[in-house]
């Protein structure tokens, strides 16, 4: 097991204890947002931007860029901070309430060619982005 690992028991006790440390990425492609449909909690089922946990000594540009990458299969550059999106949820990954507080960042993508991880069951472009991050986002 890598050292890095947190073990999923302790994690969950972790998420339920304190807020957590995320990125989210506003990502466009020709005008459009790209929304991923969440195939996990929070906010399972719905369509939300890329993005999740930050890991520990992992600058927040990083973890935007690997959170694009590992769950939309986009390259994106361009990337620029322009908020905070601060959020409780009744019901996280670990089956637990939760409270992340995320970086938000913008990026633009050249290419849309996407392959999705097992976090979104669908991608899709719109014209706007969802109502509850407009809410949270400051």
């Amino acid at each position: 097991m890598d050292k890095n690992i947190i073990p999923a028991k302790l994690y969950k006790k972790i998420v339920s204890l304190v807020p957590i440390v995320c990125v989210d990425i506003i990502l466009k492609y020709n005008e459009k947002y790209v929304l991923v449909k969440r195939a996990v909690e929070p906010l399972k089922g719905l369509w939300w931007v890329p993005g999740g946990r930050a890991f520990k000594g992992e600058k927040t540009v990083i973890t935007a860029k690997r959170k694009v990458w590992n769950e939309t299969g986009l390259r994106a550059k361009n990337f620029k901070p322009v908020g905070v999106y601060e959020d409780s949820y009744p019901k996280s990954a670990f089956g637990v309430p939760t409270h992340s507080v995320s970086v938000v960042y913008e990026a633009h993508v050249k290419n849309f060619k996407p392959r999705l991880d097992k976090t979104s069951s669908d991608i899709n472009l719109f014209d706007e982005l969802p109502k509850r991050f407009l809410k949270h986002l400051c």
